[in-house]
């Protein structure tokens, strides 16, 4: 009888718990997207980038942001460009090669003391730069790696749900000549073999991260040594993720969501006064919602051309501050404004062949 009592009492403990997160789960309807834009912005400023021989940039696939400068990566090119805040070319690190100072591939990269660091996922290591591209010394890497972060001598790492450790996430320090692992985060079931971008790194203040991954509706709050959910969110949609993503294979899911109108990922996510903005794709349109952190209120807004801030739509790259930061190819500009400013060349105004304008839309 005792046993039937206890057993009844975990069920009961369990249904509370499972119908707590239910109703702690934040509801977005992006069919519902009718925020007014200035609502979500109140400003916004665009900067032009230089174009020149040197620096031709194919795409922009990641934005650092410094207090003086713009790293831009070209994965493509493989080439990091380095700009001054008002879109100056200043240098680039083009180091492609199999040298120990040099990198196969640019997975990701990130800025950390004046120092950049360049994640080579083929190569499995980590190379470090000074800012003027310079090599100062380079740590091989245990596995296969898609993303980093690095404060200091912290560093975080993530697969992707590819690498032999069955671990996205993997806490490490990076020591005089090696790197020790220390933690490991968000364990998945097999290797998938099969990347996705952007970066799930979202960083809002030094000390906090955002992340954000594929077909997982939670956000996750990180710390080097902790991680925790920091909301819950249901889209309202027509198709669902199945919920057996991970075990049929995300080579199939991903084919078999490919027509379906479903939210894939949270691809961005930041904090600003008391409110969460997070922005995905639906139905091949970018939203951007709005939530109210003390009383789990939305305001969605779909990002498209309208006679506010026309240039809302705008690839999202990376929050900074107090702003989403985007950019458009500058054909892609001109189809819209075909008299665009730009201080960077003779006539004043923007060309076809032009490096793509980075847009600062300010969160209100």
């Amino acid at each position: 009888m005792k046993s039937v009592i206890t057993i009844t009492l975990i069920f009961i403990i369990v249904s509370c718990n499972n119908k707590k997160m239910e109703t702690e789960a934040i509801v977005i309807d992006p069919q519902k997207a009718e925020a007014p834009v200035d609502d979500i912005f109140n400003e916004y400023y665009s900067v032009t980038l230089e174009t020149n021989q040197e620096n031709i940039i194919a795409d922009i696939d990641k934005i650092e942001i410094t207090d003086e400068k713009f790293y831009i990566l070209d994965r493509r090119n493989c080439v990091i460009s380095v700009f001054n805040k008002n879109g100056f070319y200043i240098t680039k690190i083009d180091r492609r090669g199999q040298g120990p100072d040099e990198y196969l591939d640019i997975a990701d990269f990130t800025i950390s003391n004046a120092l950049v660091y360049v994640l080579s996922r083929i190569g499995k290591k980590i190379v470090i730069y000074t800012e003027t591209g310079e090599f100062v010394k380079s740590y091989g890497l245990d596995d296969y790696y898609d993303y980093l972060h690095i404060n200091g001598k912290e560093i975080l790492l993530y697969s992707n749900y590819s690498n032999s450790k069955l671990y996205n996430i993997i806490a490490a320090t990076l020591n005089e000549d090696d790197i020790s692992y220390s933690k490991s985060f968000l364990p998945f079931l097999k290797n998938q073999s099969f990347s996705f971008t952007p970066t799930p790194f979202n960083e809002t203040t030094k000390d906090e991260l955002l992340v954000c991954q594929q077909y997982d509706y939670r956000i996750y709050n990180l710390s080097y040594d902790h991680i925790s959910e920091e909301c819950h969110l249901e889209f309202i949609t027509k198709d669902k993720i199945p919920p057996n993503f991970e075990r049929k294979g995300f080579d199939k899911t991903y084919m078999e969501l490919s027509d379906k109108s479903v939210v894939r990922r949270i691809t961005h996510a930041n904090k600003y006064n008391d409110h969460l903005y997070i922005i995905y794709t639906f139905e091949y349109s970018g939203y951007m919602t709005k939530i109210d952190k003390t009383t789990s209120a939305t305001k969605t807004l779909k990002l498209e051309f309208n006679d506010i801030y026309p240039f809302v739509f705008s690839n999202p790259v990376i929050f900074y501050k107090e702003y989403l930061v985007g950019y458009l190819h500058a054909v892609n500009v001109l189809a819209f404004n075909n008299q665009f400013e730009s201080d960077k060349n003779k006539g004043k105004y923007l060309l076809e062949e032009d490096n793509p304008v980075l847009f600062f839309h300010k969160l209100k």
